[in-house]
C-alpha cells in the first residue's frame, strides 16, 4: 500500500492538517505504521475486528489493555441464552408405576420414552413425538402436556402447517410420511417415498429429506396445502441428511459424511427465493445431531457421549461460535425449537443413565475401555429431564 493510498483510508477530517501533511510525505512504510497505529488504538474499529471471533475473542485480548477490554465486550455480547427451566421424565406404556396408557398426560405432567425427542411449534405451543409410547404430545408454550394424540406407530420427525401434522411412522424397516389432523383424524397422502428421514414445513412447502441410495440422499419439495409432488429440490451425495429447517427464505440442512468413521457435520443453507441455489456452508460441532435457528443465530445439539455431557452450542450462521452450555438433563439434546420467544430442548431420558447406551457402541467408540462388552459410562447425575427451556438474554442481534 502507498502512502497516497493510506491516507485516504483515513478521513481527512479526523487529522490536523500538518498531520496529513506528514502522512503524505512519509515513507509508505511509515505511513502503514501510523495507519495500523490508528485504527488498532480505536476502540470501535477493535470490537468491530474482534467480533468475528465470537467466544474466542478473548484469546485476542492479549496484545494490549484496550484490546483486552473490548474482547470482553465481545463476550458479553455472546451470552445469547440462559437456563429457564428443566421439567419432565420418563415412562412408557405398561411399566407398573400406576400410569396406563389410557391416562390423560395433563394429570402427570411431561412423561416421555427415551426414544422420544422430536418437537415442533404450533400457533398455540408445540408438538413432541413420543415413539416408543406411540403418541403425539400437544404441549402448551411452558413445556406441559395439554393432550395427546394415541394410535401412531413410532412417531419420529414431525412438522407442522396448513391445519395438518406431516410425522414420520415407522413401517417395517423404513420410515414413512403420514399426514393428520391436529385432532388427530387421517388426512389423504398423495404419495409417501420411502427411506424418509427428516421433513419440514417452510413457507408454503413441505420438504422432505430421503435417502435415496447407499450414497445419495436427495431433499423432495412438496406443496404443503396438499401434499402434491412440486419437484427434487437438490441432492447430497455421500452425505446424511439430519435436519431440515426454515429460516426466512432460505433452507437449512444439517448433514453428516455416511463414513460412520467422520464424525464431522455441517449446515448447508439454500435459498428459496430462486432456485436452489447453495448460498453457504458452516461446520458445526462433532456428533452435532439437531439444529434450530432464528435472525443470525444458529443452535446446535450435540449428543451426550459416554465420556462427556450433551451440549447446546449457539453460534452465528457462518459458524462463528458464541456460546456453549452443558445440557442440564444428563441424557443430552435430541432435538431444538424456537418458539414463542424461547429455545426448547428435547433430551434423551431412560430410568438411568446406562440404559441410554447399548453394547453396539463398542464398535462406534472401540477406544473406551470396556468390561463384558459393555463401555464404561461417566455418571453425570440424577438430571433425567425430558425438556430444558431457555429464555433469551441480551439483544435481538448480537453483531
Amino acid at each position: 500500500m502507498c502512502s497516497y493510498q493510506a491516507a485516504a483510508l483515513i478521513p481527512h477530517s479526523s487529522l490536523p492538517l500538518g498531520l496529513g501533511l506528514l502522512l503524505l510525505l512519509a515513507r509508505p512504510d511509515e505511513t502503514e505504521r501510523a495507519l495500523f497505529s490508528e485504527v488498532l488504538s480505536n476502540c470501535d474499529v477493535v470490537e468491530c475486528i474482534l467480533a468475528s471471533f465470537g467466544a474466542n475473542a478473548p484469546k485476542a485480548g492479549r496484545v494490549s489493555r484496550l484490546w483486552l477490554e473490548a474482547a470482553q465486550r465481545v463476550l458479553a455480547r455472546c451470552r445469547v441464552v440462559e437456563l429457564e427451566a428443566s421439567t419432565g421424565g420418563y415412562w412408557r406404556t405398561g411399566d407398573d408405576d400406576g400410569l396406563d396408557a389410557s391416562d390423560a398426560p395433563e394429570r402427570h405432567g411431561l412423561q416421555v420414552n427415551s426414544n422420544a425427542g422430536y418437537v415442533v411449534a404450533t400457533p398455540t405451543g408445540l408438538l413432541l413425538s413420543d415413539c416408543n409410547n406411540g403418541r403425539i404430545l400437544v404441549l402448551d408454550p411452558t413445556g406441559q402436556p395439554t393432550r395427546a394424540i394415541e394410535g401412531l406407530c413410532y412417531p419420529n420427525d414431525i412438522t407442522c402447517g396448513f391445519d395438518s401434522i406431516y410425522v414420520l411412522v415407522n413401517r417395517g424397516f423404513d420410515d414413512v410420511m403420514r399426514r393428520i389432523s391436529l385432532s388427530g383424524e387421517d388426512r389423504q397422502l398423495p404419495s409417501s417415498p420411502s427411506g424418509v428421514g427428516t421433513l419440514a414445513v417452510v413457507g408454503e412447502s413441505l420438504f422432505v429429506g430421503v435417502v435415496e441410495t447407499e450414497n445419495v440422499s436427495i431433499v423432495l419439495e412438496y406443496e404443503a396445502a396438499t401434499a402434491s409432488f412440486v419437484r427434487e429440490f437438490c441432492r447430497a451425495p455421500a452425505r446424511r441428511i439430519l435436519k431440515l429447517v426454515g429460516l426466512g427464505e432460505t433452507l437449512l440442512m444439517l448433514e453428516k459424511t455416511m463414513d460412520e468413521n467422520d464424525k464431522e457435520a455441517h449446515v448447508s443453507t439454500y435459498s428459496l427465493a430462486t432456485a436452489p441455489a447453495l448460498w453457504g456452508r458452516c461446520v458445526v460441532p462433532d456428533h452435532t445431531f439437531t439444529i434450530a435457528a432464528q435472525n443470525d443465530r444458529l443452535f446446535a445439539g450435540t449428543a451426550r457421549l459416554p465420556h462427556e455431557r450433551g451440549a447446546l452450542h449457539v453460534m452465528l450462521l457462518d459458524g462463528t461460535p458464541l456460546q456453549r452450555l452443558e445440557v442440564h438433563a444428563a441424557g443430552g439434546a435430541r432435538d431444538l425449537c424456537v418458539a414463542h420467544g424461547k429455545l426448547y430442548c428435547i433430551c434423551e431420558v431412560d430410568t438411568s443413565e446406562e440404559d441410554l447406551y447399548f453394547p453396539e457402541l463398542d464398535s462406534i467408540y472401540p477406544e473406551l475401555e470396556e468390561e463384558d462388552g459393555v463401555p464404561e459410562i461417566t455418571q453425570f447425575g440424577d438430571e433425567m429431564h425430558a425438556l430444558c427451556v431457555y429464555r433469551f438474554a441480551g439483544a435481538q442481534q448480537h453483531f
